[in-house]
């Protein structure tokens, strides 16, 4: 089944479910895999539960209301793209070492007084978390806040190429990334985070100097500063 004919069935039944603990009834059950699971095995019972159609990606657990892909998280993610083109709101991305749910939760608080916002729920920041977000955002909201993390290399541009964020913001790059994405004469290079992906900034002279923002980013600059026991996150709203 191609992605078109797969989104107009998440059009008329636009519930993910990618947990068999967590079932709701007349949803899409992703049979996602990992190093110890195998989401196809609950394909059968996600159905017998309630789910209108699983997606699997092994043939040997095919059954009535299954729908076989190649690749069940690759078929998530452009599952979500696909809904992210669909809709024409503003998004605001937000990654970084430390600080990624606060600021999260303090941008989409100040702008839901305004705006019909959705938030990234809890910190659902992955490379599945960043698609079901995506696909929970509605017709009625009018602004997004998606949170992102990665722990190597190429992962933020993936989820940029998902998510397609109109702002970005790096709230800090910590010590704990540093292994993944390299330091050079003392700066981190922006492109190993973000995969050259535009909207994101980001200058780094040593423990305690951050700043996110660039000529792209129209009206939301955040700094950062950390201390000995905690991070404390200033946001500055600039109206250019």
């Amino acid at each position: 089944m191609n992605i078109e004919k797969l989104y107009e069935i998440f059009q008329r039944y636009p519930k993910i479910c990618t947990d068999s603990r967590r079932l709701t009834r007349d949803s899409l059950f992703f049979c996602l895999k990992g190093e110890n699971f195998d989401g196809n095995k609950f394909a059968k019972d996600a159905l017998k539960s309630g789910c209108r159609y699983a997606i699997i990606d092994n043939e040997e657990y095919q059954t009535k209301g299954s729908i076989l892909v190649k690749n069940v998280l690759q078929t998530l993610q452009d599952l979500a793209r696909l809904h992210r083109e669909e809709i024409n709101i503003p998004i605001i991305g937000i990654t970084g070492t430390n600080g990624k749910t606060t600021t999260k939760e303090l941008i989409s608080r100040i702008l839901s007084s305004k705006y019909a916002t959705y938030a990234t729920q809890g910190n659902l920041n992955s490379q599945i978390g960043v698609a079901i977000s995506i696909l929970e955002i509605k017709e009625s909201h009018e602004i997004a806040v998606i949170e992102m993390g990665a722990n190597r290399e190429g992962e933020i541009k993936n989820l940029c190429e998902i998510a397609q964020p109109t702002e970005g913001i790096i709230t800090n790059i910590g010590y704990a990334h540093l292994d993944c994405f390299g330091i050079f004469d003392g700066s981190i290079s922006i492109n190993s985070v973000t995969g050259g992906v535009p909207g994101f900034t980001y200058n780094w002279t040593g423990p305690g100097n951050y700043i996110s923002s660039d000529q792209t980013v129209s009206y939301t600059h955040l700094r950062a500063h950390e201390t000995d026991s905690y991070l404390v996150c200033r946001l500055v709203l600039e109206k250019k």
